[in-house]
């Protein structure tokens, strides 16, 4: 069901990044504070250049080294400074782009899996609705790789939480309404001339998650464990054989609006957090779906969207 943006509540996230660098110049050595604000601005110009405003790149900027010293907490406190030093010149992360443009370099990623694919997201369906024609690709190669003998572990919101964050972050009642006249829903349905078109907000919510349903089922069906988490994931994670991991997160505009930054990485360092993360994340969820859990969120669904709406255009 993925749209345009799926973002975590980053509110006050560039306040708490100002309160973690004080804090870690407190704590650590110069050498790391001032490694972290290259990697950071390094990132961060990246970006502006490609927006072409710059105050959206002090944003990026802060917001980076928010995530920088968060994977920096992970570690353990006694690591040397040599430590350090080595992990800056082995460190291999770049700029992917700007979600919806990023799922063509994720496809790249699951192609070349082998052993191991570890996924945290919100919908296994992610960019199916913002981007369909890359979105097919996507879900050919993580088949493929199934097909291989790839073991793929996918993580993803419980129903609760995937439309608490569509009406929070993505679309109110109005947005819905404009959703269904918009270039994007044009689109969606030429690339797939064969399927039903809504004609109301609440057919449209039923109508991507119910293909959602289908992109459950059909992983479910080869044998790809997928398990339902309750809380929003502050990180969106695809991590290749334990050596590759593509990231998103994603940032507030001076417009109001959220933007979700994707990263390419080989750092082992980053790529060690990202898997105790997803595990701790694990650990803390229910169980692994099962066949008949694709159809129970199809049914879900029904039951919450009609009272959901409802009471946002109360709301509203």
């Amino acid at each position: 069901m993925p749209t345009v943006s799926r973002q975590p509540n980053t509110r006050g996230f560039k306040r708490l990044s100002f309160n973690i660098l004080w804090s870690w110049m407190r704590r650590f050595r110069l050498l790391e504070v001032l490694f972290a604000l290259i990697v950071a601005f390094i990132m961060a110009f990246n970006v502006a250049s490609i927006e072409k405003k710059w105050s959206e790149g002090i944003i990026y900027f802060i917001s980076i080294l928010a995530i920088i010293f968060a994977f920096r907490q992970e570690s353990t406190s006694d690591r040397t400074l040599q430590n350090v030093r080595d992990i800056a010149g082995s460190m291999s992360t770049s700029f992917v782009g700007i979600f919806p443009d990023t799922l063509e370099e994720i496809t790249d990623l699951v192609d070349g899996s082998r052993d191991s694919l570890k996924i945290l997201v919100d919908y296994v369906g992610y960019g199916h609705y913002s981007t369909p024609e890359t979105h097919s690709k996507y879900m050919s190669a993580l088949e493929s790789a199934k097909r291989r003998g790839v073991n793929i572990d996918i993580l993803i919101y419980d129903v609760q939480t995937a439309l608490d964050q569509t009406f929070q972050f993505q679309w109110n009642t109005e947005g819905l309404e404009s959703e269904l006249r918009s270039e994007r829903f044009v689109n969606y349905f030429n690339v797939h001339p064969g399927l039903p078109k809504p004609e109301s907000p609440e057919e449209f919510l039923r109508f991507v998650c119910g293909r959602e349903a289908i992109f459950q089922r059909n992983l479910l069906t080869l044998g790809v464990c997928i398990t339902q988490i309750r809380n929003h994931s502050p990180l969106f994670m695809w991590v290749r054989d334990s050596k590759e991991a593509i990231f998103a997160f994603s940032v507030s505009t001076q417009e109001d609006k959220y933007k979700e930054l994707t990263f390419r990485t080989r750092d082992a360092w980053l790529i060690s957090t990202f898997i105790s993360m997803l595990q701790r994340t694990k650990n803390d969820a229910g169980a692994v779906m099962m066949l008949s859990d694709a159809d129970k969120f199809s049914r879900d669904v029904d039951d919450m969207v009609a009272g959901m709406l409802a009471e946002r255009l109360m709301s509203d």
